[in-house]
């Protein structure tokens, strides 16, 4: 088996996804799509060659602007690595983590830590326009009013406490895809059965949105 390096997946990603796009596979345009499906790519080639190797393989925490390595780590997912250079006490000030899967990790005590993670935020206080998609391809626009709590992981999937709705396209009414029966009318408030304080848990408790129309009509 050939050496899989950094620079190897870069270079095989791009090309999958330009034929991934050749076959007609609807990828949107725009470097955030483009760098979530490599991510993807990356992954699972990481995931081949761990199950190759019969091994853990080289986590590496990047400094987002200079690209230099802030510490590495040889283990199975970033979770461990995160918590390793916490241990470590490593410098993580200027760490690239978007992407990375840090849920449940304790970074607590890692110099940096917390401008590394307040960098991946993607939610703005304030009211916010929020994107979702309903069962049958419905589009829902929601304002999540100043007053709701809402969080993101360190992905771009989001949640609300609560979302006021303001428009449904495809549709007379929204109805939720996971549980089948919240439903989604102009003009009314919704309200999960609960809501979850903790930001690392992306699919917990709360009202699922995206940012964007774009990113909500492409939910799987």
């Amino acid at each position: 088996m050939n050496t899989i390096t950094p620079e190897v997946m870069e270079a095989d990603s791009k090309a999958a996804l330009a034929i991934e796009r050749a076959k007609g596979v609807p990828i949107p345009q725009g470097r955030d799509y483009e760098t979530t499906y490599r991510i993807g790519f990356c992954a699972g080639a990481q995931w081949a060659v761990r199950q190759d190797q019969g091994g853990s393989m080289k986590h590496e925490i990047k400094h987002r602007s200079t690209g230099a390595v802030l510490f590495s780590h040889d283990c199975d997912s970033w979770k461990i690595c995160a918590e390793a250079a916490t241990a470590a006490k490593a410098n993580l000030v200027g760490a690239d983590l978007v992407g990375a899967d840090l849920v449940g990790a304790d970074l607590r005590g890692a110099e940096g830590a917390g401008l590394a993670i307040a960098m991946t935020r993607i939610l703005p206080d304030g009211d916010l326009i929020g994107w979702k998609k309903c069962r049958g391809d419905v589009i829902v626009k929601l304002k999540i009013p100043v007053e709701a709590k809402r969080s993101s992981a360190f992905g771009r999937k989001c949640r609300a406490e609560y979302a006021d709705v303001l428009e449904v396209s495809g549709a007379e009414f929204g109805i939720g895809q996971h549980d089948g029966k919240t439903k989604y009318v102009v003009g009314e408030r919704v309200i999960p059965d609960k809501w979850d304080d903790n930001w690392q848990e992306e699919c917990s408790h709360g009202i699922h949105f995206y940012i964007t129309r774009l990113e909500a009509e492409n939910h799987a």
